[in-house]
């Protein structure tokens, strides 16, 4: 791990960084000025290099502000400037800090999970996340095949049966004012190109902010450009959406093929947005999978739970406000994304032309 000195460039400095003590380590360690200088050395190198997308996606969120937190896949110049330990930390301390709070919920062993089933059936008072699993599990019944089909999976497909009717029970809640479309146009608090789906904070019959966002990859269009292009779009919706409205945090949802991967994006300290990994399931692609996938619904009461408590309106006069920091531009991100290579056009056109 490097060593860090005050050198910085941009509007922020190490210092600045600094003066925020709320995301200093136990160990004492800096990770706001340790941040600040590993976007610094990332600033200078694509001046002179450019940057790829498909080695590079943590670099160029960071161009954005935005920490990006996967267990066991850091990047590796991340690592030299923070230490994998400190990451491994922090990544665990946002998890407690925004899942802790589902901690007293009715813990079941696992090989109970068909029980909430069972509680339906018999008309005994469940809480509103134990029904929404349950409707995850009878969408699942409802749609999944009995075989996985012999054709390519595509987008539309992968959506209606498999990830649609896990997603809409742990997003989409109208009585508590919250939505989760999938869409075909802009979002209106973003400045880029569409997602495949967002979550929205809904006050009868007017949308307030959006809170979350979805991006699709189904396994005939699985490619490595192409996923690190819907990872850093998913921190750009997030952080536009932050930067424009008076929303605490969003939740970002990233599928591939049928393994979602769920984030959340938030302003932890000043000029340091955080996307962090909260866990990963697979979907099921056909009824024999279920009995498997009812395991994971533990994490998934987790994510609903998280979602409704944090992803939620603040306070125009939130301290935070003054932490925001400026995205890169796109003019300026579309010069050093892999310049001069004959992939370059394609990686572009993932990133602002979809």
């Amino acid at each position: 791990m490097k060593e860090h000195t005050s050198e910085a460039s941009g509007s922020e400095t190490v210092n600045s960084a600094k003066q925020d003590e709320r995301v200093t380590l136990m160990n004492g360690f800096d990770l706001p000025g340790a941040f600040a200088e590993f976007r610094a050395m990332v600033s200078k190198k694509s001046a002179l290099n450019g940057i790829r997308m498909n080695h590079h996606v943590h670099e160029t969120l960071s161009l954005s502000h935005i920490l990006l937190l996967n267990p066991n896949q850091h990047g590796r110049e991340l690592m030299d400037y923070i230490g994998v330990d400190n990451l491994d930390f922090y990544l665990n301390q946002l998890k407690t800090k925004y899942l802790d709070d589902v901690k007293g919920l009715k813990d079941k062993p696992r090989r109970e999970a068909k029980m909430d089933l069972m509680k339906l059936a018999c008309n005994v008072e469940i809480d509103d996340l134990d029904a929404s699993m349950i409707d995850v599990l009878l969408n699942c019944v409802q749609k999944l095949p009995d075989y996985e089909d012999s054709t390519a999976t595509g987008e539309q497909q992968l959506i209606a049966n498999h990830i649609g009717p896990i997603l809409t029970p742990l997003f989409h809640q109208p009585e508590n004012g919250r939505a989760l479309y999938w869409l075909n146009r802009s979002v209106e608090d973003t400045e880029t190109i569409r997602p495949d789906g967002a979550m929205y904070l809904k006050k009868q019959r007017h949308t307030k902010y959006a809170c979350g966002f979805v991006e699709v990859k189904s396994k005939d269009n699985e490619e490595e450009i192409g996923i690190h292009s819907d990872l850093f779009r998913l921190g750009q919706f997030c952080k536009d959406t932050l930067d424009c409205g008076s929303i605490k945090a969003l939740v970002a949802v990233q599928v591939v093929n049928n393994t979602m991967t769920f984030y959340m994006f938030t302003l932890e300290a000043a000029g340091l947005y955080v996307l962090f990994e909260l866990g990963r399931v697979d979907a099921p692609l056909t009824y024999n999978e279920l009995p498997g996938f009812a395991m994971e619904l533990d994490i998934l009461k987790q994510i609903s739970a998280a979602y409704q408590k944090h992803c939620v309106e603040t306070d125009k006069t939130n301290a935070t406000a003054g932490w925001k920091r400026p995205s890169l531009a796109e003019s300026d991100l579309k010069e050093i994304i892999n310049p001069g290579s004959l992939r370059s056009k394609k990686s572009k056109s993932a990133l602002f032309f979809h």
